[in-house]
């Protein structure tokens, strides 16, 4: 695999979180191979195929409607690219988790995770989200900070 592929699937990633960003979900949705699935490993979510998966993301821009994620690092080899990434939102609708819901409280905050995408072909395949629930709990005021 070329660097030229490499460079493709870091763009198309990079377009990928900018579309989620902007609640484009028919950019998101070309970039996603058919067969999809997005495993959210803080929540324990598995969901196959690109609908449900937009349903599933829809669930964090209801509870977050200005949530925003940024690009830090980016690093790919082979046919996968990884990110880190920040997610900036204000919690303005109930957030359904493994824990029950949480009412809006009204709170701005960060939560840093890592993304890593698989691509069969030009289009990504696999993809598995890692943030930390605890520093999310913290941001929106739920949980004691320290």
């Amino acid at each position: 695999m070329g660097a030229a592929t490499r460079l493709n699937e870091v763009s198309t990633v990079e377009e990928h979180v900018r579309a989620f960003s902007n609640q484009d979900w028919a950019a998101w949705a070309k970039s996603v191979h058919p067969d999809a699935t997005y495993q959210e490993y803080a929540t324990n979510r598995m969901i196959k195929g690109p609908e449900a998966i937009i349903e599933g993301l829809k669930k964090w821009t209801a509870a977050f409607p200005d949530l925003k994620g940024t690009v830090t690092n980016t690093v790919a080899e082979g046919n996968r690219v990884a990110i880190e990434v920040t997610w900036t939102g204000t919690h303005r609708g109930t957030l359904e988790g493994p824990m029950g819901a949480i009412s809006p409280t009204g709170r701005q905050g960060d939560v840093h995770g890592v993304e890593v995408f698989t691509f069969e072909g030009e289009r990504i395949k696999e993809m598995r989200h890692y943030f930390d629930t605890m520093e999310l709990l913290r941001a929106l005021g739920v949980m004691p900070a320290g």
